[in-house]
C-alpha cells in the first residue's frame, strides 16, 4: 500500500483506519488525508453504545468476545469502558432470538444465560452490587408486566461505551500522528482507467486522488456516492442500505437521578409497537444525569430525485413524535422514573445496514485503488478495537469473506433481523401524521418525556 491514504468519512470505520495506519510503526510516513463534513445524523455521533458479547451467529459472537476485552485491557480504549451490566427482556415472540444465543454460546463452551422468574429471584438480591440493582429492576418489571409471558436476563459481562468523548479523543490523536482533517462533502469520486483519479466536492471543487489508496468509510452516505460515481453495487443483499431510526436524550432531575441510581441498561426486543421492535434504555455513565434511549423503528428514505434510500433528518417530523409517544408508554411499563425527564436531544441517526447485518469491506472490483467499508448496521461500534486495522488489511490484499463484496454462506446468518426494513419514510409520515394524539404531539413540540 502507497504512503498516500485518503478516508472519507471519519465516523468509527474511518477513524479506526486512520489511526490503524498512523499508528504502523513500520510506515513511519503514512500519511493521511481525511474528507469528512460531520453529519450530526450519523450513527457514529452518539452519547453512548453497548458492548455486548451475545450474538446468534458463532463467528460474530466470538468476534465480540475477543474486542470486549480490548475495550477493558487497552489503555487508549479502558478509559471510556464502563461494566455496567445490561438486563435484556424478550416478549414471546422474540424469545427465539435468545435460543439462538444460548445455541451458539453452548457451541463455543459458554453457559445459556439464565432466565429469571419470580422463584429464581427470591433470596437472589443484596444491597449494593450492579447484579442487586438489575435484579430489583427485573423484580418491579416483572410485578409490572405480570402475565405478559416476558423472559428476563442479566448480562453482567456487557458494558456501556461513553461514545462521543471515545470519538472525540481518537479524533485528537490522529490529529497529533499528523493526520489532516479537512471539513469537506463528497459528491463522487472520478474513474479512470479502474483508479480514483479525483474527488469532487459538493461545491465542485476536484481534490487530486493520483496515487492514493482511497477508503470510502460514508456509512449510510456510502451506496449514494458509488452510486452518484456511476460504480458498480455489490449484490443486492451485501449492499449497506441507508436505514434509520430514533434516539432520545433526556435530563434527569434531582429526584430522577435518585430514584434510578443504579438502574441498569436495559433492551427490549419483540416490543408490540406499530413499527418498532423495541428500545433500549442508557444510563449517564458521566454522572450528568443525561440518558440515553434508543428506540428501533427502522426506515428508509428514496427521495424523488435519487433510486437509493439517502439520510434525512426527521427529528422534527410526525414520526419522531410518534416514535416519542411510545417511548412514552415504553418508559410507563419499564422505567416509569424516566416520565417527566427534560427531552435534550431528539435525534435522527442513520447506518448502512447490510442484509446480514455484516460489514461490507472489501477492494471495489472495478477500481483497483478504493476499498469500501462501510455496514455498521447499528451493531459494529463495538469493534471499534479491531475494525481499523481490518480495513487495512483488506487494503493490503486480504479478504473476509463474511465481509466481502459478493455474498458468501458464512454471511447467512443475521445477528439483527429486525433492523431489515422496506418501510419508506414518506409513507410512515403520512400515516403518523393522520393520527390525532401525533399531531397533538407535533403541534405542540413537548419539552418533557
Amino acid at each position: 500500500m502507497g504512503i498516500g491514504n485518503i478516508i472519507i468519512g471519519f465516523g468509527e470505520f474511518g477513524a479506526s483506519t486512520a489511526r490503524a495506519l498512523l499508528d504502523d510503526e513500520t510506515k513511519p510516513s503514512t500519511q493521511v488525508k481525511v474528507l469528512d463534513c460531520q453529519y450530526s445524523t450519523a450513527a457514529s455521533y452518539d452519547l453512548y453504545k453497548i458492548v455486548r458479547n451475545d450474538y446468534a451467529n458463532i463467528r460474530r459472537m466470538r468476534q465480540a468476545i475477543g474486542v470486549h476485552e480490548q475495550w477493558i485491557c487497552d489503555p487508549f480504549l479502558a478509559p471510556y469502558y464502563h461494566p455496567t451490566g445490561r438486563v435484556v427482556i424478550y416478549h414471546q415472540h422474540a424469545v427465539s432470538r435468545l435460543d439462538e444465543i444460548d445455541k451458539s454460546r453452548f457451541d463455543i463452551g459458554l453457559p445459556a444465560r439464565q432466565r429469571f422468574d419470580v422463584d429464581t429471584l427470591i433470596g437472589g438480591m443484596g444491597e449494593s452490587t450492579k447484579k442487586d440493582h438489575a435484579l430489583r429492576f427485573i423484580q418491579e418489571a416483572m410485578s409490572r408486566c405480570s402475565g405478559e409471558g416476558l423472559t428476563f436476563i442479566y448480562n453482567e459481562d456487557d458494558g456501556v461505551v461513553a461514545w462521543n468523548d471515545y470519538m472525540a479523543s481518537l479524533r485528537q490523536h490522529c490529529v497529533e500522528r499528523g493526520c489532516n482533517i479537512q471539513e469537506d462533502e463528497v459528491q463522487k469520486l472520478v474513474v479512470n482507467d479502474n483508479i480514483v483519479e479525483s474527488i469532487q466536492l459538493s461545491n465542485g471543487d476536484m481534490l487530486d486522488a493520483k496515487g492514493m489508496q482511497i477508503f470510502l468509510a460514508a456509512g449510510a452516505w456510502t451506496t449514494g456516492i458509488l452510486a452518484e460515481s456511476c460504480l458498480h453495487l455489490p449484490h443486492l443483499e451485501r449492499i449497506p442500505m441507508a436505514t434509520g431510526v430514533f434516539s432520545f436524550h433526556f435530563k434527569l432531575n434531582s429526584s430522577q437521578r435518585a430514584a434510578l441510581v443504579g438502574m441498569p441498561p436495559f433492551s427490549v426486543y419483540g416490543a408490540n409497537m406499530p413499527g418498532a421492535d423495541g428500545g433500549e434504555y442508557l444510563p449517564s455513565v458521566k454522572n450528568d444525569g443525561i440518558v440515553k434511549v434508543g428506540w428501533t423503528m427502522p426506515f428508509m428514505h428514496v427521495p424523488e430525485d435519487r433510486s437509493y434510500s439517502w439520510p434525512q433528518d426527521f427529528s422534527r417530523s410526525h414520526l419522531a413524535c410518534k416514535a416519542l409517544l411510545q417511548v412514552r408508554a415504553w418508559a410507563d411499563k419499564y422505567i416509569p422514573a424516566l416520565r417527566g425527564a427534560e427531552i435534550m436531544a431528539i435525534r435522527s441517526p442513520w447506518d448502512g445496514v447490510t442484509s446480514s447485518q455484516a460489514t461490507l469491506i472489501s477492494k471495489h472490483p472495478q477500481v483497483n485503488n478504493l476499498v469500501i467499508a462501510s455496514g455498521g448496521s447499528y451493531n459494529h461500534a463495538k469493534d471499534a478495537p479491531r475494525i481499523g486495522q481490518s480495513i487495512v488489511e483488506v487494503a493490503e490484499g486480504y479478504e473476509d469473506l463474511e465481509c466481502a463484496w459478493e455474498l458468501s454462506s458464512s454471511s447467512a446468518s443475521r445477528n439483527q433481523a429486525h433492523l431489515m426494513t422496506e418501510s419508506n419514510f414518506q409513507d410512515l409520515e403520512r400515516e403518523a401524521a393522520s393520527d390525532s394524539a401525533v399531531q397533538e404531539v407535533y403541534s405542540a413540540e413537548p419539552q418533557f418525556l
